[in-house]
């Protein structure tokens, strides 16, 4: 991000505070592989590998694409070369995305039952994404896989609730409200995605971009200041992940990755949250697949067992 003498004086605040939230010496390979518990290392012509012979990260340094354990992952920030060209990623991504991810140990607010809040998108007269092949409507399509999610969870005895459970229009602001009133533990928005082009198909899971740090889509005319979802970066990370991984098609380029972005509904997450893009129904076979119920059984199933993992994996204060 380059500053020009144009820039109005928020602007120019923002990107001193980015300034400032990037300024944190890089961390180092030695430690990244002590703070991940990956002791060895395996530098490769193209790929920085470290790994304690079960667990795996595979780095790509001037790229913010890798992969854990199998899983393709995106970091907030490219890994780089320091001047003695040594592997380095930024503090941010080592603490508040991949350590979590690694170590697990979120813990939430509140005891008793875990209450998580499904996120079904669009509804009413906002149909979402609609395919020009069989003109399928995400709205349609989410709220069948979303209520599927919340039947699984509710007879793993968790506390769930929706934003919508019909075709209704639900405001981005009212969506985090509800999940606020019903002080959700964990916060899922499950979508159906979209392309301009047929060759675009695969999963995708997102979870809000650190501060100080671009979309991994790009620069966002939103800035890259510091939101309220921000407070839960640790918690949406291991929840991000532990969903990913469980998605059906993530094969080699259909793993899309989890990713980062700043959705409303993640900038204003009153939890740990993500939003998960089911397929592409620009894509003709993923169209296909999103029309099967056993399909959408499927990725519920998923979904379901990453949030179930998720909880597995965090306590109460």
């Amino acid at each position: 991000m380059t500053p020009c003498l144009t820039k109005t004086l928020p602007a120019l605040l923002a990107l001193l505070v980015a300034a400032r939230l990037c300024s944190a010496a890089p961390a180092g390979l030695a430690q990244v592989r002590k703070k991940l518990g990956l002791p060895d290392v395996a530098d490769a012509t193209n790929t920085v590998t470290i790994t304690d012979g079960t667990n795996a990260i595979a780095f790509r340094p001037g790229y913010r694409g890798a992969t854990l354990n199998g899983v393709a992952i995106w970091l907030n920030g490219p890994a780089e070369e320091d001047l003695a060209r040594r592997m380095t990623i930024s503090q941010q991504d080592l603490s508040r995305f991949l350590a979590p991810i690694r170590a697990g140990g979120v813990t939430r607010a509140g005891a008793g039952a875990f209450r998580v809040f499904l996120d079904p998108g669009h509804g009413g007269d906002d149909c979402g994404a609609v395919s020009k092949i069989n003109g399928q409507a995400e709205k349609d399509l989410v709220l069948d896989i979303s209520l599927r999610v919340g039947a699984l969870l509710l007879d793993a005895g968790v506390d769930v609730s929706f934003s919508r459970t019909n075709d209704v229009f639900v405001t981005l602001d009212e969506r985090s409200e509800m999940a606020k009133r019903k002080k959700a533990d964990a916060f899922v928005s499950i979508h159906a995605n979209f392309a301009a082009g047929s060759a675009a198909r695969g999963t995708e899971t997102f979870t809000l971009t650190l501060a100080g740090f671009d979309s991994t889509s790009g620069p966002s005319s939103l800035g890259n200041d510091a939101r309220p979802g921000n407070a839960f970066d640790a918690g949406s990370s291991l929840l991000g992940f532990f969903i990913h991984r469980t998605l059906p098609g993530r094969r080699g380029p259909a793993d899309r990755g989890l990713r980062h972005a700043r959705f409303q509904v993640l900038r204003q997450a009153p939890c740990p949250a993500v939003l998960v893009e089911c397929g592409f129904l620009s894509n003709r076979d993923e169209t296909a697949s999103l029309a099967s119920p056993r399909f959408r059984e499927k990725t519920a199933r998923a979904i379901a067992r990453g949030i179930l993992d998720f909880i597995e994996g965090t306590s109460a204060k």
